[in-house]
């Protein structure tokens, strides 16, 4: 049985390997220290009990604003772009991934705004 930790790293691990944008990627949450400009959160909500387990899975990708008011729209629809690319209808053998919604938040406190894709991972093997 793979935890959410295992997945976590997993969804990590197939970003930064398949062509994701973003060098900065930090599970669970973004680091107490300067993050960059710009850099991915990848979390996870709980694992229900099943044979055939399914998680969400978020991944967040964070861009500095332009100005305090003004958001990197054009940014965030290229990195949006590439997730979708990288991210959807992965079949790995153990695990598959969809992507099912994405929406834009802004993070006022960091003077950034962030894309949240959210994923349904379904995982197929129990091991």
């Amino acid at each position: 049985m793979m935890t959410s930790n295992q997945i976590v790293s997993f969804v990590a691990r197939y970003y930064k390997e398949n062509g994701g944008l973003l060098a900065n990627v930090y599970k669970h949450s973004r680091p107490t220290v300067d993050a960059g400009s710009e850099y991915v959160v990848v979390n996870s909500l709980d694992i229900p009990n099943k044979l055939l387990q399914e998680l969400i899975v978020n991944v967040n990708l964070h861009v500095n604003d332009i100005n305090s008011t003004v958001p990197n729209t054009a940014r965030l629809e290229e990195l949006e772009s590439n997730a979708y690319n990288v991210l959807d209808k992965v079949h790995s053998g153990e695990i598959d991934l969809y992507i099912q919604t994405s929406k834009t938040f802004r993070e006022n406190s960091l003077n950034e705004h962030y894309v949240n894709i959210r994923l349904l991972v379904k995982i197929l093997k129990n091991s």
